[in-house]
């Protein structure tokens, strides 16, 4: 399922990750679903606690402000994103652990080289309900990002909630028609002497 942001954001996430070049610089995403609506950048707490370049890590108060910042719009922490200042768009196995021990389901990882973009991936953690065989449960899945800008955010919105209120309305019917039908074999059933014609 692609994961959506807004162009402004998309800017925001490359800009933070630049200036962070040569160590690894990031937040949290905030949003609904798939959809990218606030990004929050954090101070990354390995750089000033252990020196190291090639990790990011956040902080609890960090996590609490972007929680508060994003329910105050009616959103929740639906990822974080940060960069590889090595170029690489892809995860490793310690950004999966960290984004499975803390529930965070998506992953926008920015490349960077030479104070270069060279790319933003996404990527989400398999659902309970995913095929083990499709998505194994111990990896990240490439996801299509989606780039819109600001000015269609509303119109996207209001596509994906008649899309919903469509699929909701196809499933009444199913599950309507599907109890006729047992009613109609019931009525049927009992005129026949419990046998169907």
């Amino acid at each position: 399922m692609p994961i959506t942001i807004i162009q402004r954001h998309y800017d925001k996430i490359a800009s933070h990750c630049i200036e962070s070049y040569p160590s690894e610089g990031g937040g949290f995403i905030g949003g609904r679903d798939n959809l990218i609506l606030g990004i929050f950048p954090v101070p990354n707490f390995e750089l000033w606690f252990h020196r190291d370049r090639t990790a990011f890590m956040w902080d609890d108060l960090s996590k609490n402000q972007a929680y508060g910042v994003f329910k105050g719009y009616n959103m929740g922490i639906i990822g974080l994103y940060h960069s590889h200042p090595n170029g690489i768009a892809l995860p490793s196995q310690s950004d999966f652990t960290a984004h499975k021990e803390y529930g965070i389901r998506i992953s926008l990882i920015a490349g960077v080289s030479d104070r270069k973009l060279t790319k933003i991936a996404a990527f989400s953690l398999p659902r309970k309900d995913d095929d083990p065989n499709e998505n194994p449960p111990d990896r990240f899945i490439p996801e299509k990002l989606e780039i819109i800008e600001d000015i269609d955010l509303d119109a996207y919105i209001a596509e994906k909630e008649l899309q919903a209120e469509l699929q909701q309305s196809a499933a009444r019917y199913l599950a309507q028609e599907q109890e006729l039908e047992k009613r109609v074999a019931e009525i049927l059933s009992k005129k026949h002497g419990g046998q169907r014609p």
